[in-house]
């Protein structure tokens, strides 16, 4: 996301809501004033072990995400205040991007640590311009070596499932990649 020009899509985002007592459903609902390609989901976990959306679409609530786990342990504190990023590429083949009028992201806790759990901040995204390509000529044997190895995190973090590189792999990295390159100048 750092070399394109993102958008926040305009969002209305309703407070929790619980389909009868605890435990029971509940889920916060996302209305999108206007449509556009929504390319980012972003938000600040508040205890919430893993979220399912579904996306509403012709008066029908289909399941785009099934069970996307947001802490490793229900349980413990650790990873429960986490920001996430949800990219429109891990939805499934239910996804209607041209139906993008209203989702419902449902909230599982099976902890009875925690008598509140939700999201916060939550912010949708389009990218209004894809990043350029340089041309192979303007490139450094480095910076072609740099791409090549961008090329692998992107195929790995597009991958679905528990198999995918945390935030902090990516940016050691990165942050190798770059120092290895100053080193080359």
């Amino acid at each position: 996301m750092d070399r394109n020009e993102c958008e926040l899509l305009p969002t209305t985002v309703s407070s929790v809501t619980m389909v009868g007592e605890r435990p029971c459903p509940c889920y916060i609902t996302l209305t999108f004033r206007t449509p556009g390609p929504l390319e980012y989901i972003v938000f600040q976990n508040h205890y919430t072990a893993s979220i399912s959306i579904k996306q509403k679409q012709n008066e029908l609530w289909r399941t785009i995400l099934h069970d996307f786990k947001l802490t490793q342990w229900p349980h413990f504190e650790n990873d429960s205040q986490n920001w996430c990023i949800i990219p429109s590429h891990f939805f499934n083949t239910n996804y209607d991007p041209s139906s993008l009028t209203e989702f419902r992201i449902y909230l599982t806790q099976p902890s009875p640590n925690w008598k509140e759990f939700s999201l916060k901040n939550i912010s949708c995204y389009t990218i209004l311009q894809k990043p350029k390509k340089l041309s192979r000529e303007s490139r450094t044997p480095f910076a072609e070596f740099k791409a090549k190895i961008q090329e692998k995190l992107d195929v790995l973090n597009s991958t679905s499932g528990t198999e995918m590189l945390t935030y902090d792999e990516t940016l050691i990295g990165i942050s190798e990649v770059n120092r290895l390159e100053a080193t080359q100048m």
